[in-house]
């Protein structure tokens, strides 16, 4: 399966457009990509992301080893990052 080693905060609630994240795996696929406890997934590839179920769809249509590009928001701006999958 494919794994970005993000942690999603499930206690977010429906406030948040998004995946809000609690954290990432160290020397994961999200780490090593520079993604942060407390930013906000809006966008994997080309899905939008407005919650956990939008955001568990896109990662199963990538495969590990695969780079897609990912938008967050951090600090009330818009980030555009690309990672690359791992696996699980």
């Amino acid at each position: 399966r494919t794994n970005l080693g993000t942690v999603p905060d499930y206690g977010a609630g429906e406030e948040v457009v998004g995946v809000r994240l609690s954290g990432v795996r160290p020397d994961g696929p999200a780490d090593r990509a520079g993604i942060r406890r407390g930013d906000v997934i809006v966008g994997l590839g080309a899905t939008e992301i407005r919650n956990l179920y939008d955001y568990t769809f896109a990662l199963r249509q990538h495969k590990p080893g695969e780079t897609a590009t990912l938008r967050l928001r951090r600090d009330g701006r818009e980030v555009t990052l690309p990672v690359t999958f791992g696996s699980r």
